[in-house]
């Protein structure tokens, strides 16, 4: 505020020096204008009066006196030169010139000549424009300034001595003039009193200047600088984040007080904006962390600025290394970070499960973005879902798996046939299921009752575990019925497999009982099916062929011709 006063003082004097000077000039000027011609009044009255006196000596008949009178002017003060000159330039009063034309006029020798002569001296030259200039009837003086071997002025007349009617008895009519008189002052006296003037009025201008500027400082800094520090120091303080800060009210300024009554509305609302804040990031930041999700947050030059417990939990981190390390390295993979802020809200997103520090971790990234799309920083949100991935898997397989024998249900196994029946026609690939069930099952829960049925069942299970390949599927179809579908098996090899199975059932004893089974085969493309099902019924009836042959057998579904 201190350089806006300056600037404020300086462009003030600046206008105030501007001003004065202009003024000064012009009343120096004025007054030098004034003066020189106060001078050229009181030469031209001198002149005057010089012409006078020589018309009165001249009539007295006192004409040697000419030259003493004259001589006598000379000593006036400041006069640097007094002379008279002839109409022609010359200096008179030299020779007896004049003297004869007069005596040859009257007749007489009525003025005696002079004794000692001097050859007459040409003050100015012939044809000068001052002699035209002044040989007119109306002509007045001629005035001409010219400056000494000093460098001083001079102020030089030149005034006409008319041909009167009283001179015209010794110097005839002819001429309008009988000369003039040249007159030479200093003008030193008048320069040096302008001068000091000068110097005065200088002195006066830059007092009067210096005056107005201290004054005008000090009512500025009183009136306007101060006002404005204490707005400023408010601001600050504002920007500070200490919005209670409030601005007194002098009434010396109304423009200034409605201005700090204004800063004062506004800083009051920012106070209780300001408080309202305070109380919603609290209970956001209480709710960051105590949330079970990870959180990490970074600025816009993509510094980590948030870190809560949960995820410094669930990384395995301090909050200082994951911020040390960089958002990208939270998980120790910057490709994947780095993809998944680049895929975020596209269709092209990249799994968001991952494994790391033993958990599986499901990690959501985004870019925080303006309304207008200008980055402000990227947040990741992290949930620990191994709990859940289990409770999943275990939920897919209760509902995959048959509760009693541990196999794969009617659900799964329609589902497992669809894909395998189409993966073989696509590839040109052999497929087999197997279908059988229990002779006689009924005569086990009619006898022995249904909870030995359901051990015989679990028994048969357990075999076909133990029998059946990793990548066959053996599924209870329903009831006594199972169901087994073999990828990649042609005919013998089906025929093989079902033919170990029956034998290995046959030679179990479940709870003292013997079982054994009936088996039917389907095989594609043996037999061109039109899909799963379709196998299934073609299955289906080669396992009644079986029953109807005295089970515990194996039959083939009816080749193709």
């Amino acid at each position: 505020m201190r350089k806006l006063g300056y600037r404020v003082l300086l462009l003030l004097g600046v206008t105030l020096l501007a001003g004065f000077l202009g003024l000064t000039l012009f009343f120096t000027r004025h007054e030098e204008q004034a003066s020189l011609a106060q001078g050229e009044r009181m030469v031209l009255l001198l002149s005057e009066t010089i012409i006078e006196g020589l018309q009165t000596v001249m009539l007295s008949g006192a004409a040697e006196s000419t030259r003493e009178y004259i001589h006598n002017l000379k000593k006036l003060s400041d006069i640097r030169e007094v002379v008279v000159l002839r109409n022609d330039g010359h200096e008179a009063f030299r020779d007896n010139r004049t003297i004869i034309d007069v005596n040859q006029r009257l007749g007489s020798d009525q003025f005696p000549k002079r004794q000692l002569e001097v050859p007459p001296l040409a003050v100015i030259q012939p044809g000068d424009p001052i002699l035209n200039q002044l040989a007119s009837i109306d002509s007045e003086a001629v005035v001409r300034y010219s400056y000494d071997a000093d460098d001083r002025r001079l102020l030089t007349v030149f005034m006409p001595i008319r041909n009167r009617d009283s001179c015209q008895g010794c110097h005839g009519s002819i001429q309008v003039n009988r000369g003039l008189v040249k007159i030479s002052t200093s003008l030193a006296r008048i320069e040096e009193e302008l001068e000091r003037a000068s110097y005065s009025a200088w002195v006066g201008v830059f007092s009067a200047m210096l005056s107005i500027l201290i004054m005008t400082y000090v009512v500025i800094t009183r009136s306007v600088i101060r006002p404005i520090e204490q707005m400023k120091r408010a601001m600050g303080y504002v920007v500070g984040k200490q919005v209670e800060r409030f601005i007194p009210q002098y009434g010396s300024c109304e423009e200034f007080d409605n201005m700090a009554a204004s800063f004062n509305h506004m800083t009051a609302e920012l106070h209780r904006y300001h408080r309202g804040l305070q109380s919603e990031q609290q209970k956001l930041e209480t709710i960051i962390h105590s949330a079970r999700e990870g959180i990490v947050v970074t600025d816009q030059q993509g510094d980590v600025v948030l870190v809560n417990p949960a995820a410094e939990l669930l990384l395995g981190k301090a909050a200082p290394r994951i911020r040390d390390e960089d958002f990208s390295n939270i998980i120790d993979d910057p490709d994947y970070i780095n993809a998944s802020l680049a895929s975020s809200g596209t269709e092209n997103s990249i799994p968001e499960t991952v494994f790391y520090n033993g958990k599986l971790l499901n990690i959501y990234t985004a870019m925080i973005r303006t309304p207008d799309g200008s980055p402000l920083g990227a947040a990741a949100l992290i949930r620990d879902v191994t709990e859940e991935k289990k409770l999943e898997q275990q939920l897919r397989q209760v509902s995959n798996t048959d509760a009693l024998t541990g196999l794969n249900n009617r659900r799964r196994f329609d589902e497992l046939l669809l894909e395998e029946f189409d993966r073989a026609c696509r590839y040109k690939l052999d497929i087999a299921i197997i279908l059988f069930d229990v002779d006689h099952f009924k005569k086990f829960n009619d006898e022995h009752g249904h909870d030995q049925g359901d051990r015989v069942l679990q028994a048969i299970g357990n075999k076909m575990l133990e029998v059946f390949r990793v990548i066959d599927a053996p599924c209870r179809y329903g009831g006594e019925e199972f169901v087994v579908i073999l990828p990649s098996t042609n005919r013998d090899g089906a025929i093989m497999v079902a033919e170990r199975f029956r034998q290995a059932v046959a030679q179990m004893v479940v709870d003292g009982l013997c079982v054994t089974v009936s088996i039917g085969v389907a095989v594609w493309p043996l037999v061109k099916y039109d899909n799963g099902q379709a196998m299934v019924k073609g299955a289906d009836n080669a396992l009644y062929q079986a029953k109807h042959a005295g089970r515990n057998r194996v039959c083939l579904a009816q080749e193709s011709s």
